[in-house]
């Protein structure tokens, strides 16, 4: 089972039910059973606890060129959202004009089923050619799955929730480390259409082998 399917059939998925840690009170979301501050200290310190569903927008990107499945939708926008509570979520942002949105802007979470990858209800994203997209790494899964025009450049935003992964795309065999707290910015340019691989090379706990992502690139 891929670690994106795996997740979402939790109900922390649907609820915004996260953790937080006894010891020193950060919150996690998905749920984690130790806190990456405390360590050991935390065994058997993690909490359920539940979002509130009010949050920021810390960025966002708009897609006027939509993936298959999408394109009543266009533009629609992606936005890393970071809740009250300091968790960041991806998220599909409704309800409003894209010139509208702006960083900085409070947000409230609804749930609605849009389009799923295969079984596993990754969005896809893609994003117009020339922007910045943005790929998030937590247990254990790489979050969303890319759809990039050949030929064209991105930079593209590496960035960690939790711990310290690797990204690295195959067959090409691009390796970089994503760490907490730090983003990696890569200037990124296609140069064949396929589906690419992303693999976490750095080990992040029992699931670490289902922690995969994708990247399309095709013509135009």
């Amino acid at each position: 089972m891929a670690g994106a399917r795996f997740w979402r059939e939790k109900a922390s998925r649907y609820n915004g039910l996260g953790a937080r840690c006894g010891v020193c009170g950060k919150v996690f979301f998905p749920p984690r059973v130790v806190c990456d501050n405390c360590g050991r200290k935390s065994i058997g310190q993690m909490k359920a606890f539940q979002l509130k569903g009010h949050g920021t927008v810390h960025s966002f990107s708009v897609v006027h060129e939509p993936p298959r499945g999408f394109e009543t939708q266009i533009p629609y926008i992606v936005g890393l959202i970071e809740m009250d509570e300091g968790v960041k979520l991806t998220a599909q942002i409704v309800d409003i004009e894209p010139k509208d949105v702006h960083i900085g802007m409070r947000v409230k979470d609804v749930f609605r089923k849009v389009r799923e990858e295969g079984n596993t209800g990754i969005p896809v994203v893609r994003p117009p050619a020339g922007t910045d997209v943005y790929m998030l790494a937590r247990i254990w899964e790489w979050w969303p799955i890319l759809e990039l025009e050949k030929g064209k450049t991105y930079r593209l935003h590496l960035s960690s929730m939790d711990w310290q992964h690797g990204f690295s795309l195959q067959p090409v065999n691009i390796n970089i480390q994503v760490h907490p707290n730090y983003e990696m910015v890569l200037t990124i340019k296609p140069t064949q259409a396929g589906e690419f691989s992303v693999v976490c090379n750095e080990y992040c706990g029992v699931g670490h082998h289902t922690m995969l992502g994708r990247i399309h690139v095709v013509e135009k």
